[in-house]
């Protein structure tokens, strides 16, 4: 693992422990998720449907600027 991809992990495993704390916050927000899909109130795209480079170049750009910023 790069150094590049080591922060990017931690980046997102200190986001994600900040909007899911606990182990009930995460089931609790993935309960909602579950009920508006079957309500038909989540939108979902086909894995056709996505560019999957373009969307990991914005993710590395913002992990750059981010970066920068920092130091």
């Amino acid at each position: 693992m790069t150094a590049k991809e080591r922060k990017a992990y931690k980046d997102y495993k200190e986001a994600f422990l900040k909007e899911y704390p606990t182990k009930e916050s995460y089931y609790k927000k993935l309960s909602e998720d579950v009920k508006a899909l079957e309500e038909g109130r989540l939108e979902t795209f086909p894995i056709e449907e996505l560019d999957i480079e373009a969307m990991m170049k914005e993710v590395e750009e913002e992990c750059e600027s981010k970066a920068h910023k920092a130091v």
